[in-house]
């Protein structure tokens, strides 16, 4: 007799998942979660049977005269190409009616989270929680089958449970019902069957090696023996021991840190960005099974690490999975694996903190970290060459704030080749500037000194004297001052906000060492009429205008005679890797704000410029800076 369950969510917005299909977005998956229930039933039984008590299975068998066989675990999978039925079978557990109605019908809820199989005290913790991994079939099929008969080893007296039935049942599932068919069945043996057709656009996929493959992918150790048939072809995947060894301890430049753990295994390895390609994907198990395709989204590299490749495994249940098990709950848990990431990195380094150097981030990004233990780690590994008590030295950003200890003062940073041109050639200029700035930072990691140093910074302001070719920032700090890295993680800044002269139109900073960058100056009042302005010509206008002061600035000793229309677009191709002395004095003479006026001219009339409120936009010679970087 057919009978019906109606299906239920337990979860809220799961519907809404469900219907538009966004559960899981990888239709792999369900070869994974397919896996994962299959394992978790076998381990289930497995641990039910030993908890009887081996000495009295002894007994009891020898007392029958019977031999008790020992359970041997077993998954197969099946693939038919003609028919394209694709079939996973395991002789675990199994399921009966009941658990059907409360348990495989409830969107969300799991046998593994409930009273009764809390009641059991097994020594086995399931992989699988969410109740959902079923639903990963109708990604690639529209309806699956399943046949089950629960194993007698749930109904053992001295348990204490009340007996459940043993009967086989047949179920049937189709994709966007609301009901669930089944009927009793002959199945003889204990364990579950779950078949399906294929979806076409899926099955061409099929193979026998794309399933070892994916076996292979989200199973780190498999602890039971899988049978793969495809067709004719038989494979037999035995048990293996996992391989969580560092491949790369032999590779110069890169450094791997093993971790033997009593909740977490595997290793961690640091590199540069050169070896990227090297390291490969990052890979992160829990209980064996992966949980992500690429952990480098997980969020477990400290942000003042440049580069981190790993490949971990969390033995016990310990991130919360989203459902559908494509990611996982940034909850508590997920803050102590970042935070024990860290610790082990310290740890490895502790002896050496400047040898980690090499690997720490370039500072382009936020690296303040909310663990003060790693702050106070970086502060010792992060070295930059420095000009003190009138000698040049190389010290560490702990060196620096200890040696200033509980006072007030002035630090300049500035380019090294700037600092020596600035002594060279405007010595009054130079000793007036050292008596009330102790301490020059030079460019080496100098990102990371901005960052570092944020909690000590009362203010930061652009110098522009009228030198030619010098620039230089100023920062007012407080070394008296706790270092609350915390409270500064988007505080901090890497470049003064404002240009301390109204009288430029527009300005490069000139100690960055990596690329070139151009900033309009918002207290001018030709760039007040064209900033903050979302009309097309403007924003046109505004791009012409930056790449032709780029051109001439990097091209000082052959500039163009007019203005070139670049279509408004900041082109990447003035991104360079030169050195930041790269001379260009004298690149904006006279005949640039000639050429530009004449160029806006042609190109605006005047009903135009009145539409667009730019009838004063005329400008001088006087509105640009002669100047930029520094020289060779």
């Amino acid at each position: 007799m057919v009978q019906e369950v109606s299906i239920s969510f337990e979860q809220s917005n799961m519907n809404s998942f469900l219907v538009k299909g966004q559960l899981f977005s990888n239709p792999d998956i369900f070869l994974r979660e397919l896996l994962k229930n299959a394992c978790d039933a076998c381990n289930m039984r497995e641990a039910l049977e030993l908890s009887w008590g081996m000495d009295f299975l002894e007994q009891i068998s020898s007392s029958s005269y019977m031999v008790r066989k020992a359970y041997e675990p077993k998954i197969f999978i099946t693939y038919d190409s003609k028919s394209k039925m694709f079939t996973m079978e395991d002789n675990g557990f199994g399921i009966n009616d009941e658990d059907l109605r409360e348990y495989v019908a409830k969107f969300g809820k799991s046998y593994y989270t409930s009273e009764a199989f809390a009641k059991q005290h097994l020594d086995f913790e399931p992989v699988s929680k969410n109740g959902v991994g079923l639903y990963s079939c109708f990604v690639v099929s529209k309806a699956i089958l399943i046949e089950s008969r629960k194993h007698h080893s749930i109904n053992t007296a001295w348990m204490g449970n009340e007996r459940q039935s043993l009967e086989a049942i047949t179920v049937k599932w189709f994709e966007n019902s609301d009901k669930i068919e089944y009927i009793q069945s002959t199945k003889g043996a204990a364990g579950t069957r779950v078949s399906m057709a294929l979806k076409s656009y899926y099955a061409q996929k099929m193979s026998l090696d794309f399933i070892i493959k994916s076996i292979d992918h989200y199973m780190m150790k498999q602890q039971i023996p899988i049978v793969v048939r495809y067709d004719d072809k038989t494979v037999e995947i035995e048990p293996q021991v996992p391989h969580l060894t560092n491949p790369f301890s032999n590779i110069l430049g890169m450094t791997g840190i093993q971790i033997k753990e009593n909740w977490i295994e595997g290793y961690l390895v640091l590199h540069t960005k050169r070896q990227s390609c090297v390291a490969g994907q990052s890979i992160i198990y829990q209980q064996g099974f992966r949980i992500l395709e690429d952990g480098k989204d997980l969020g477990i590299c400290p942000p003042w690490l440049e580069n981190l490749h790993f490949v971990l495994n969390l033995k016990q249940n310990f991130y919360t999975l989203q459902v559908g098990g494509n990611g996982v709950v940034k909850d508590k848990n997920w803050r102590v694996l970042r935070e024990a990431v860290g610790k082990l990195i310290i740890g490895h380094f502790k002896g050496s903190p400047v040898s980690m150097c090499q690997y720490l981030a370039d500072g382009e990004q936020n690296i303040l970290s909310e663990f003060e233990e790693e702050m106070e780690f970086v502060c010792r590994a992060a070295y930059g060459d420095v000009f003190w008590k009138n000698q040049e030295l190389e010290l560490s950003v702990e060196q620096i704030v200890s040696g200033l200890k509980g006072r007030k003062t002035r630090i300049i940073r500035m380019p090294k080749a700037l600092f020596m041109h600035f002594r060279d050639t405007y010595p009054k200029e130079f000793e007036m500037m050292m008596k009330d700035h102790p301490l020059v930072l030079f460019e080496k990691n100098f990102k990371i000194f901005s960052q570092l140093l944020a909690p000590f910074v009362v203010n930061q302001e652009y110098m522009m004297p009228r030198l030619a070719g010098i620039q230089y920032i100023k920062m007012e700090v407080d070394f008296s001052r706790p270092a609350d890295y915390e409270a500064y993680k988007n505080e901090y800044q890497l470049y003064p906000k404002i240009c301390p002269r109204d009288d430029i139109f527009c300005y490069v900073i000139n100690d960055q060492p990596e690329y070139f960058e151009l900033k309009f100056n918002e207290k001018h009042p030709m760039a007040s009429l064209l900033m903050g302005k979302d009309h097309p010509r403007i924003i046109w206008l505004l791009g012409v205008i930056a790449e032709n002061i780029k051109y001439r600035i990097l091209h000082s000793q052959n500039r163009w005679k007019k203005i070139m229309d670049f279509g408004g677009v900041r082109v990447d191709s003035w991104n360079m890797e030169a050195p930041v002395t790269l001379k260009a004095e004298w690149c904006l003479e006279e005949d640039f704000a000639e050429e530009l006026n004449e160029f806006i001219r042609i190109q605006f009339t005047p009903a135009e410029k009145r539409e667009l409120g730019i009838e004063k936009l005329i400008f001088t010679k006087g509105d640009f800076i002669e100047w930029w970087y520094s020289p060779c």
